[in-house]
């Protein structure tokens, strides 16, 4: 299976979460998910601040957990792979995790997870700053 299909493949699985929300996807799925978008942003030359930029703006809403705040990163995703293209396959995957990771506290818990699984998956497969 190429790189762009399994992108699909996981936006795919991430949609059937937005009605009930990411808490009950597994560390197993996450990590899944992580692995190939951390893989498939490494060969897009994709720089890990690019993406940490966009864990910190996540992490600070873990402070206080606000449906609106975690909606309102969409926008912040968007301006971010408009401005770094090679990042579109985050969006794919993103996009609907964010609107199940917005249904509660634990799904948004899982939210960040699988963030932090990409960004950690991404430095594994060599992905740098430089």
């Amino acid at each position: 299976m190429n790189e762009l299909q399994k992108i699909k493949n996981h936006s795919q699985e991430i949609k059937q979460y937005k009605e009930k929300g990411l808490k009950d996807i597994s560390a197993e799925k996450i990590i899944a998910i992580g692995r190939d978008v951390g893989r498939i942003l490494k060969d897009g030359n994709v720089k890990t601040t690019q993406i940490r930029k966009f864990l910190d703006a996540v992490r600070k809403i873990q402070i206080k957990f606000d449906k609106d705040s975690v909606i309102m990163l969409k926008p912040k995703l968007a301006y971010t792979i408009g401005r770094h293209k090679n990042l579109k396959p985050l969006m794919q995957i993103l996009d609907p995790a964010i609107d199940a990771g917005a249904k509660d506290e634990e799904s948004f818990k899982k939210l960040v997870y699988l963030i932090e699984t990409v960004v950690a998956y991404h430095r594994f497969y060599g992905g740098r700053d430089n």
